[in-house]
């Protein structure tokens, strides 16, 4: 008896896996099936159940637990993972971040560069 609530959909997309809290050292890793609510990921590392992670690729930055995790055929491992958040064109987010950033940032004669006073408050940072 099928137990899932969504669909999933066959994909074959190379992604970047990080397990937050760990060394948070990027994992390459690679996406077999997908759906609204979570992954299936092969990995070449052992995931611990429950560990909150981050998927990335491209635009979009999905933040999830895993769920399962077992030895896969090829070495590697399977691993489900349960999507929280889903974050898409965080390459947007960033450039604007860094405009905002660069905006806030003005030129000072003595040390180089320093922060604009805070709008809202005046106070500097």
């Amino acid at each position: 008896m099928e137990r899932r609530r969504e669909h999933r959909h066959r994909a074959d997309q190379a992604v970047t896996l990080w397990v937050i809290g760990e060394t948070e050292t990027g994992q390459q890793a690679h996406i077999e099936e997908i759906s609204g609510i979570g992954a299936r990921l092969r990995t070449p590392v052992r995931i611990p159940l429950g560990a909150p992670v981050r998927v990335e690729w491209d635009e979009s930055m999905y933040l999830g637990e895993c769920v399962h995790c077992a030895n896969s055929a090829d070495g590697g491992y399977m691993a489900g993972i349960h999507f929280e958040q889903v974050l898409e064109c965080v390459g947007d987010i960033r450039r604007m971040m860094e405009s905002l950033m660069a905006e806030s940032v003005k030129e000072r004669p003595d040390s180089g560069t320093t922060t604009e006073p805070c709008r809202r408050c005046q106070n500097p940072g």
